[in-house]
């Protein structure tokens, strides 16, 4: 493994760079060449979802990934439809696209919901399995070969044709004419080092069939690279700020709420008038979705205890293996809120 105190080379045959180019256009949509970006607003309210979407004579039809009802847009960008008619796709053919909605009440209590702005198009229903898991934004570009990941605390960055695997301790965003700037260091041994400055600018990318609306400049120790940035982390977006037993359950009533920070809290009513039971404690995603839930603060009597949930569609949390107040399978838990904020923390430094 290599440390940020020193350098790490391979030797990769011409047929294992294709294969990583080939690999990055299809799982990460590193994607090269710009074009102008019609920047929406940006709310509180507005939601980043990843969607499968297809044309109809009315407008527009799409699904959350993780969703399977089928809802009617009320507005959508012209990048929407240019792309759309770009792409040909055939009366039925679904698409996949990720874009920051505003979802807003009707008077008679529809759902209203409008693309504020578009992120990527291009893909189809495989794309919905591609989380980028522990990145939070990842720039990358094909000529030549290069990512960088932004992540918690570090950028890490790999120059493939170069030979180059740098970790860059993350530093404060800077904010330039509408760009979004990241300059890091580190120092190597005899006064060698490594410098970079990573810029995401609000400007559109494509390559091939697929369509990207973030672009990305680096420098790596003098060299110039230009390629795309998408948002990572996607996996958090199945998430809610609050789940809750179906409502066809009378005999207790269970409540699960997740906070932006990682915190959680679970209160238990078993419906005989003793007081709610309150439990308290931390909640993490791990790999294919599931959430796991570690309470350490219980009420009296209770044992600290770790529940695993895992997504059975549409956002429904079911309980992993046999639990003594539950049983076997016996907790389930439906979405009951707003999908949980994303950003938070870190995140709000990103575009």
């Amino acid at each position: 493994m290599l440390s940020i105190s020193q350098d790490m080379c391979w030797t990769f045959s011409k047929t294992m760079l294709k294969a990583i180019r080939s690999w990055l256009i299809l799982l990460l949509f590193s994607l090269s060449g710009c074009a102008a970006l019609e920047v929406g607003s940006r709310a509180d309210a507005d939601l980043y979802q990843r969607v499968l979407v297809v044309a109809t004579e009315e407008g527009y039809r799409f699904r959350e990934c993780h969703r399977s009802q089928w809802l009617s847009l009320s507005q959508w960008p012209g990048q929407l439809d240019n792309q759309i008619k770009r792409l040909g796709l055939k009366e039925g053919e679904s698409v996949y696209a990720e874009w920051i909605a505003r979802i807003d009440t009707a008077e008679d209590e529809a759902q209203v919901i409008s693309v504020r702005q578009l992120r990527l198009i291009g893909g189809d229903l495989v794309s919905c399995q591609h989380h980028l898991r522990g990145i939070q934004m990842r720039a990358s570009g094909l000529d030549p070969l290069w990512t960088a990941d932004i992540q918690e605390n570090h950028i890490h960055v790999h120059d493939y044709d170069g030979l180059k695997l740098v970790r860059f301790p993350r530093t404060a965003v800077s904010r330039d004419d509408g760009d979004w700037i990241w300059e890091s260091e580190v120092s190597l041994h005899q006064g060698r080092g490594h410098r970079l400055l990573l810029r995401i600018r609000p400007l559109a990318c494509r390559q091939g069939d697929a369509w990207i609306g973030l672009s990305a400049e680096m420098e790596l120790d003098g060299r110039f690279f230009r390629g795309c940035a998408r948002m990572g982390d996607l996996d958090r977006l199945i998430l809610h700020q609050q789940y809750q037993l179906p409502v066809e359950t009378t005999t207790r009533a269970i409540t699960l709420n997740l906070s932006v920070d990682g915190k959680v809290e679970l209160l238990e009513d078993y419906l005989t008038g003793q007081p709610v039971m309150v439990s308290r404690g931390n909640w993490r995603l791990l790999s294919g979705g599931r959430l796991l839930v570690s309470l350490d603060e219980r009420d009296a009597g209770q044992r600290q205890e770790v529940l695993s949930f895992h997504h059975v569609g549409n956002g429904v949390l079911a309980l992993q293996g046999v639990h003594p107040s539950y049983g076997q399978g016996g907790l389930t838990l439906v979405p009951a809120s707003d999908p949980l904020p994303w950003k938070t923390g870190r995140f709000r430094e990103l575009p």
